[in-house]
């Protein structure tokens, strides 16, 4: 009687929390998010139970696994490297803070770049989302920071904080990014990319004599160095201006 009480029980379980047998079928296990998911990462949606009872499944690589934006994929994987040999390590004491997941993301971080997915541990335990998190708080600081996009800034804004690309107390961290394989990676500058800066103009007075200097070239010879050295061309409306205006204005 007991026996058949009990086999009861078990089967109410099953039709009320469903089955793990989607994890487990995957090689997986199902445990609560906020634990380490060693030599893994967690996929959502494979256990029963509630929201943060996920399946830790162990996965050798993450790389092209992040999500897409400024931060290139090379350089979100080198980050990840650094913070958490790209696992789901759970959340550890940190600067005075809990720091969590691939990317050892804190609370205050994950509110910076709009609080994705559920809750905080459980987006930094999640591949998809802590990679989000990431693209869109460098979406949300790089221009703040002044910095240059490039993975050296993405990285010490990462480890930093806003501002953090400015800050010497992150060259040693940005040192063990490069030791992961990623560089600067600065995007090179070409003639299309600074036109809308070559075609800037500003007024003076026609008593102007030239550019910084005094007795500096004319803004006839100004402009003909420009077309004759540049491949490309001011618009019509910029190249009338040239006509009116004494002094031309142009990064070289």
């Amino acid at each position: 009687m007991n026996g058949l009480i009990l086999c009861c029980i078990a089967s109410l379980i099953v039709v009320s929390y469903g089955s793990d047998a989607p994890c487990t079928n995957a090689g997986g296990h199902c445990q609560d998010d906020h634990l380490a998911c060693h030599n893994g990462h967690y996929q959502s949606g494979m256990c029963s139970g509630g929201t943060h009872r996920r399946c830790c499944l162990t996965s050798a690589s993450h790389t092209g696994s992040f999500s897409s934006g400024i931060v290139s994929q090379h350089c979100l994987q080198c980050i990840c490297n650094v913070e958490s040999g790209c696992k789901a390590i759970g959340c550890h004491f940190d600067v005075n803070s809990d720091s969590c997941g691939y990317f050892q993301i804190k609370e205050g971080y994950w509110h910076d770049c709009g609080s994705p997915g559920t809750s905080w541990r459980s987006c930094a335990n999640d591949l998809a989302c802590a990679s989000k998190c990431v693209q869109a708080y460098m979406s949300r600081y790089i221009n703040f920071s002044g910095c240059s996009h490039s993975c050296e800034s993405y990285a010490r804004i990462h480890n930093g904080g806003p501002a953090g690309c400015k800050h010497t107390n992150t060259l040693g961290y940005w040192s063990h990014i490069q030791s992961q394989g990623c560089h600067h990676n600065k995007k090179k500058k070409t003639i299309s990319d600074d036109n809308h800066l070559i075609c800037i103009f500003v007024s003076f007075s026609s008593s102007s004599h030239g550019l910084y200097k005094k007795d500096g070239p004319t803004p006839a010879v100004l402009y003909n160095k420009f077309q004759s050295e540049q491949p490309t061309k001011c618009h019509n409306d910029e190249q009338k201006k040239w006509d009116s205006l004494s002094v031309g204005v142009w990064k070289m």
